[in-house]
């Protein structure tokens, strides 16, 4: 198998696995953000192996399927704008070498993409902002402290999941797939 070939198909069998997993937001409607979680996670694979181009290619598939077929719109507009891209960024971060600088960078990130999300969504597309009820005036502060909280063990996930995947999987990937480099 050529290596193009086991490029497209390797990507094939991730972002097919990628929208199953963000389908299952049908049968499991409470993990609204893990799921997108998981499947922007399996982004790293062909990051990896090929780079950033083949990635944002699967990623902006992925993304495209998602916004049409998932139920959910909450978590396939969370895929698209932060846990889809993440993976892919995540390694331009972390490129800085000063773990201080990374985390700046990477909270900054988190941060600028929630909250244009949520000025778009509640101001400018009129919709309600349920947790406000909750929480009263607190709510926007008190969900960004618990975003940015489950934000660090994501990435944290991430670094693990990277670990992983070039310890144990990477060989066998290489095998069945042809990505040697």
């Amino acid at each position: 198998m050529s290596r193009n070939i086991g490029k497209v198909a390797l990507c094939g069998v991730l972002a097919g696995l990628s929208v199953a997993i963000m389908l299952m937001t049908y049968i499991a409607p409470f993990m609204t953000y893990a799921l997108p979680m998981v499947a922007g996670a399996l982004i790293l694979i062909p990051s990896i192996e090929y780079g950033s181009p083949t990635a944002l290619m699967m990623y902006v598939a992925v993304a495209a399927v998602s916004m049409i077929t998932v139920g959910d719109k909450e978590a396939a507009l969370f895929y698209l704008v932060l846990f889809g891209i993440y993976p892919i960024i995540k390694k331009y971060f972390e490129k800085t070498g000063k773990i201080v600088l990374e985390y700046i960078l990477k909270f900054v990130y988190f941060n600028a993409i929630i909250l244009a999300t949520y000025y778009v969504a509640v101001v400018l597309l009129g919709l309600p902002f349920e947790d406000s009820e909750v929480f009263g005036k607190y709510a926007l502060p008190v969900l960004m402290a618990a975003g940015n909280v489950a934000f660090f063990v994501y990435d944290l996930c991430l670094t693990r999941c990277v670990v992983i995947y070039v310890n144990r999987l990477q060989p066998r990937i290489s095998k069945i797939f042809n990505t040697s480099r």
